[in-house]
């Protein structure tokens, strides 16, 4: 079972990280193998979707697209689409695969490179056990993050590709 690692653990771990990684923006750094990312699920039309290796909840996934932009005015509206494409696709494969009481999608990035985001727009999609839980309880590391063995990920990638229809 994954166990939680706490904010300021999983903090050190991301900043070690990202030190190590030659690349400024996070998301590319995961994007061009510098730092590792979770399991991918989906890659399509200049996207992918695949599980955060620092989960806010388990099956937490992130959509990021493959072009660095930092703002909504610096993004086609055909990519925007496609992460929203992807988006929709790993929130039905939550449902399907933990019947949560809800889907969060948010849209989150900082204008500044601060830990644990930045600033490439990314999109956070997380199961939500309990209807009565709010984005300001859920989207956030206080509680800190989930941690896994390799053979937890690859279960959780399997079961979230059983579930998967491949409707878009």
């Amino acid at each position: 079972m994954p166990r939680k690692v706490d904010k300021a653990e999983a903090l050190a771990r991301l900043e070690a990280e990202r030190a190590s990684s030659a690349e400024p923006c996070l998301m590319c750094a995961v994007r061009s193998g510098q730092i590792a990312a979770g399991p991918e699920l989906f890659c399509q039309g200049g996207a992918r979707a695949f599980l955060t290796r620092y989960p806010i909840r388990w099956g937490h996934v992130l959509v990021v697209p493959d072009v660095h932009v930092e703002r909504f005015c610096d993004l086609s509206t055909a990519l925007w689409s496609q992460c929203n494409t992807l988006a929709l696709r790993a929130a039905r494969v939550l449902e399907r695969s933990f019947e949560p009481a809800r889907v969060y999608v948010a849209s989150l990035g900082a204008a500044e490179p601060l830990l644990p985001t930045c600033p490439h727009l990314h999109l956070h999609v997380v199961p939500v056990a309990h209807s009565s839980e709010r984005p300001s309880q859920v989207l956030t590391w206080e509680n800190g993050v989930f941690e896994a063995s390799n053979a937890e990920w690859n279960a959780l990638q399997a079961l979230l590709l059983r579930a998967d229809d491949g409707a878009t």
